[in-house]
């Protein structure tokens, strides 16, 4: 009796998930959530009026349907609750708060130079948490948890960093277990770049098999196939600044050679031609026609392309999304790298690959940040 109990709780909580998850990615109509997801109308009617009454979804008005009925609209109520959000990086550390629909709230951000061990750098993470939700006279009661963003490699399964590289101050720490014991929160630490491209399957509900790539100065990707994360066996999938392309070149800090992020991360950009600043001296002269500046962008897409038809081909892949420091006045370099992926992959010659450009941010890291434990969170897969 007692497991019959448990698996019709389990049904309820999961159908519950479902709804939750459709409504987040956009406002949807009690029919359209039957309908896509296969449970009967009075089913999604008791569950989306529960929602409505404890304060987490709630009617925004009407669409036309195809037979000319009004329908009403739900959406989630993002100021429900709210999430913390850390950011770890090689320049500076961000602490933010966001709503549940990873909107920022407020921020506050120290240079990681400021710092001599990784234990003061999690202290100020912590403090600054807790300052946050007092000066927004939040209840911490509301909080769902903290999300913790970091170049990999990580070890999420164990909420440990590993080795990222030019981040040697935090290498070895188990950063989730030093917060949730210094908070008594859920916390869950995540690849920056994973976050990302959970970020952009939230928005590109149509967009079902990509690779996101930030590109800084190291190089993050995250590949999504089918509408999920891809994370192989135990999660250090979609490495491609790691992928070799050139036999036996440069040495990189991962203990192989040849990697991509040795030749079109920015900091490599910068060692090999010897320029200081990327957005003027190499984006803005190219559109001004200056051959140097072109050379670069040449090189860029040559090596850049080089891995993206690699992980195109292994994964069929649908679009490529461009991120970071390749942003700015992206529309250059793209057609040149979508120009150079659509002749070289296999897999473009049977259907197109699309080269997307996300628009720059400044705040894009803070709300990526809170990412995963907001689909934990919608997933109701959170403890307590």
């Amino acid at each position: 009796m007692k497991s019959y109990a448990k698996n019709i709780q389990s049904i309820k909580n999961d159908n519950r998930a479902t709804i939750l998850n459709l409504i987040r990615k956009a406002p949807i109509s009690r029919a359209e959530i039957s309908s896509i997801a296969g449970l009967s109308k009075s089913s999604v009617t008791m569950i989306t009026n529960a929602l409505i009454s404890e304060g987490q979804i709630k009617e925004i008005g009407t669409e036309e349907s195809s037979v000319g009925r009004k329908r009403i609209l739900l959406d989630i109520v993002a100021d429900y609750r709210f999430a913390a959000g850390i950011i770890l990086h090689r320049r500076d550390i961000k602490v933010c708060l966001t709503d549940l629909k990873g909107e920022v709230l407020d921020r506050e951000v120290s240079g990681i130079e400021n710092y001599s061990s990784a234990e003061a750098v999690v202290d100020y993470t912590v403090n600054t948490v807790f300052e946050l939700i007092k000066r927004n006279n939040f209840n911490k009661e509301n909080c769902i948890g903290i999300g913790v963003s970091c170049p990999g490699p990580l070890d999420i399964s164990r909420g440990i960093i590993l080795s990222p590289p030019h981040l040697d101050l935090l290498h070895n720490l188990p950063v989730a277990d030093m917060i949730r014991e210094k908070t008594g929160m859920n916390v869950s630490l995540e690849n920056n770049a994973v976050l990302l491209a959970m970020r952009e399957n939230l928005a590109r509900d149509k967009m079902k098999n990509f690779i996101s790539v930030i590109v800084s100065h190291g190089i993050g990707s995250a590949i999504v196939t089918d509408g999920e994360i891809y994370r192989g066996a135990l999660g250090f999938s979609g490495e491609l600044g790691h992928i070799s392309v050139v036999a036996g070149g440069l040495s990189c800090p991962c203990g192989n050679s040849g990697c991509l992020e040795r030749y079109v991360s920015l900091s490599a950009l910068k060692e090999h031609f010897g320029f200081s600043d990327y957005k003027h001296e190499i984006v803005d002269a190219a559109y001004e026609g200056d051959e140097k500046a072109l050379e670069v962008l040449r090189y860029i897409t040559e090596y850049m392309g080089s891995g993206l038809v690699s992980a195109v081909n292994l994964f069929d892949l649908d679009a490529v999304i461009l991120n970071g420091d390749y942003s700015y006045r992206p529309e250059l370099l793209r057609s040149m790298i979508s120009e150079y992926i659509n002749k070289n992959s296999v897999v473009a010659a049977v259907h197109g690959v699309e080269v997307i450009s996300s628009p720059e941010r400044n705040d894009r890291a803070e709300g990526n940040s809170t990412a995963a434990i907001i689909e934990q969170y919608f997933d109701q897969t959170l403890e307590g």
